[in-house]
């Protein structure tokens, strides 16, 4: 599970942060993670795993990927593990990382994801997650699940009925494998900015 701004490409990097989740042999497992990617590479090209950070089930999560100081060209990934409940200034760890970029940042992108890993060998098993619940506010407020600044300007992901805060028209995906079975479904977002992604099957 993360939030990010950008597709991924040299000119359009894609900057993330989130949670991922595994379970080998029957052992489960928390990672807390940023990466800034593009195809020629650089820092942070792969997923980067912020050491010693976990997460529980129940746990509300605050991933932030916003600029920092004031700049353009500084970019924070920050995740927020506030425990069972959202309360402001109370949260268990904040994860940080600060890249400082070549030129501004301008993401033409915002999106909150639920993501099937892969490795060399291909997809791996989508672990059973349950329901994810993803909701957005304006920076600064715990009630919200991902927050993403584009081009200096903080943005929720919500429908296009959404005005408050530079509300962004979103788009529901779901996620399917090349038989065209549905892995995952999400949900279409709400005025406010509200919606949730649940799991169906594993590959």
């Amino acid at each position: 599970m993360w939030a990010g701004v950008g597709t991924g490409t040299n000119t359009d990097p894609l900057y993330q942060a989130g949670v991922r989740l595994e379970c080998t042999d029957g052992t489960s497992s928390s990672h807390v993670w940023w990466e800034a990617y593009t195809p020629s590479g650089g820092a942070g090209a792969a997923e980067q795993d912020y050491s010693g950070r976990t997460v529980s089930a129940g746990d509300k999560i605050v991933v932030q990927v916003a600029p920092y100081s004031g700049s353009s060209t500084n970019v924070n990934l920050a995740v927020y593990d506030y425990g069972p409940t959202l309360s402001n200034g109370s949260f268990n760890w904040i994860a940080s990382h600060n890249i400082v970029l070549d030129t501004p940042a301008a993401p033409s992108t915002v999106e909150c994801i639920v993501e099937r890993p892969s490795t060399s060998s291909g997809f791996t098993d989508l672990i059973d997650f349950g329901t994810v619940d993803f909701s957005t506010a304006s920076s600064g407020s715990p009630n919200q699940a991902c927050n993403a600044t584009a081009n200096g300007i903080d943005h929720a992901i919500a429908s296009n009925t959404y005005t408050y805060n530079h509300g962004v028209t979103g788009t529901a995906i779901d996620m399917q494998n090349s038989a065209a079975t549905t892995l995952a479904s999400t949900s279409a977002p709400s005025t406010t900015g509200y919606f949730d992604v649940t799991w169906h099957a594993g590959s």
